[in-house]
């Protein structure tokens, strides 16, 4: 092989590399409504309670939303929903 082919095969090797590293970096730090929630709540939750827009992390509105926290009864959830909830198995 000459000079020449053996820089080309060593750039796209690199190119390859740092493709893969990218993403398999990316991959752990996908950009999910649930991922965008904790981070907030992580950087924002000081004690008992913590109110947050939930339009603030979709495109559409919300009327209300709840978030429980264990260890949080079948019987809570029905009573804060007003609905009957059993938890699936």
């Amino acid at each position: 092989m000459n000079k020449k082919m053996i820089i080309l095969l060593t750039i796209v090797l690199i190119l390859i590399i740092v493709g893969v590293i990218w993403l398999l970096t990316r991959h752990g730090k996908k950009e999910t409504l649930e991922n965008n929630i904790i981070a907030y709540i992580e950087e924002n939750y000081e004690g008992e309670s913590l109110i947050l827009s939930l339009s603030d992390f979709t495109d559409f509105d919300w009327d209300y939303g709840l978030i429980f926290m264990p260890p949080t009864t079948d019987r809570d959830v029905s009573v804060a929903l007003n609905v009957e909830y059993t938890r699936r198995s």
